[in-house]
């Protein structure tokens, strides 16, 4: 029997940002190759690629093989086909990777139902940088909830000052006839774009 699936899922995800550079059902390398050479030279290579630590190994190192065959066979210019490499960490939880088939996911619908995706997003983002591993902590997503609270409730009580701010003819608004609660929003206001 013709066994017609030889490649397995790594080979076979190893060009998929080749076939991303061209229009579709452009991916005919013989008959379309001027055509191809210009569309690759023009999005190729990829400035970043961000990927799973698990992905660093196989569909790197295929990415890169496939990449040096189209270089050989005059298709594109170039050897490497990332500028730019970020690997990710995993998300760790009880001490191991969390992952479905070991059943401890936490389900997003649980968090962005009780907590609001801004939470969960949140947490992920100032958990660790995107290049470690994330430990999940229960009491570090209840911590980013409190935080937006709080700057949620700050800006709530001060929506008289915020309605108290004059339109103005220019980019900076007249500090005149503002309040003490005014004048100190806008202070602050400043202070923080400044540190940001």
């Amino acid at each position: 029997r013709r066994e017609t699936d030889t490649m397995d899922t790594f080979m076979d995800s190893s060009w998929y940002f080749v076939a991303y550079c061209l229009g579709k059902g452009n991916i005919d390398f013989i008959d379309k190759l001027e055509d191809n050479k210009k569309e690759l030279s023009y999005w190729m290579p990829v400035d970043q690629y961000i990927g799973g630590v698990e992905h660093a190994v196989l569909h790197l190192l295929y990415s890169r093989f496939f990449t040096r065959v189209i270089r050989d066979l005059g298709i594109i210019g170039y050897s490497e086909p990332f500028k730019n490499l970020l690997t990710q960490g995993m998300v760790i939880k009880d001490g191991s990777k969390m992952s479905k088939s070991k059943g401890n996911v936490v389900d997003p619908d649980y968090l962005i139902e009780r907590y609001g995706s801004d939470t969960s997003r949140l947490f992920s983002l100032f958990a660790a940088p995107p290049e470690r591993d994330l430990e999940w902590s229960d009491k570090g997503v209840d911590g980013a909830y409190r935080f937006l609270n709080r700057i949620w409730n700050l800006v709530f009580r001060m929506r008289k000052s915020l309605k108290e701010v004059p339109e103005a003819d220019s980019d900076r608004p007249a500090m005149e006839g503002l309040s003490d609660a005014g004048r100190s929003l806008l202070r602050k206001t400043h202070q923080t774009i400044k540190k940001v």
